[in-house]
C-alpha cells in the first residue's frame, strides 16, 4: 500500500512539474495589439494600431492580427465598415519595444456622417525568437 501511495504521489509531482514547465514556455512570449486611430482620406480607409512586446522574447513578425472598424454618428447609428484579416507583418520587437503600424482597408465607402470611431482587435498570433 506505500509502495502504490508513494508512486501515485510522485505521478502527481511529475505531472505538476511538467505542466508548470510547459506553462512557463508559453508565457515568455507575449504581445498586445491596439488601435489607435481612425481615418478616412482620399477613399481610403486607414486605421494606425500599435503592437507592443509584453513578454521577454523578441517578435519578428505578425503572423495574423484581426481587425475590425466600426464608424458613427451623433445620432448614435453606428455602422461596421471593414473586417480584415491582415497576415505576415514584420515587426522587429525586443522585450518592452512598441511599434506603430498603418492598416490600409480598400474599397471601403465612406461614411460621410462619421463622427466617432470604435475598433475591436480579434485574435492574433506572432512568431517570436531567441537571442
Amino acid at each position: 500500500m506505500r509502495k502504490t501511495a508513494k508512486r501515485l504521489m510522485a505521478a502527481a509531482l511529475l505531472c505538476t512539474a511538467l505542466f508548470s514547465t510547459s506553462a512557463v514556455a508559453f508565457a515568455d512570449a507575449a504581445m498586445n495589439f491596439e488601435v489607435t486611430g481612425v481615418s478616412y482620406e482620399n477613399g481610403t480607409l486607414t486605421a494606425a494600431g500599435t503592437f507592443s512586446n509584453t513578454g521577454d522574447k523578441n517578435i519578428e513578425k505578425v503572423t495574423k492580427v484581426t481587425t475590425k472598424i466600426i464608424l458613427g454618428n451623433d445620432a448614435g447609428d453606428t455602422k461596421e465598415v471593414a473586417n480584415h484579416v491582415f497576415e505576415d507583418l514584420t515587426v522587429h520587437l525586443k522585450p518592452g519595444e512598441a511599434v506603430d503600424y498603418k492598416f490600409i482597408f480598400s474599397d471601403v465607402p465612406e461614411y460621410t456622417d462619421a463622427t466617432k470611431w470604435a475598433a475591436e482587435e480579434g485574435d492574433w498570433e506572432f512568431t517570436y525568437f531567441e537571442d
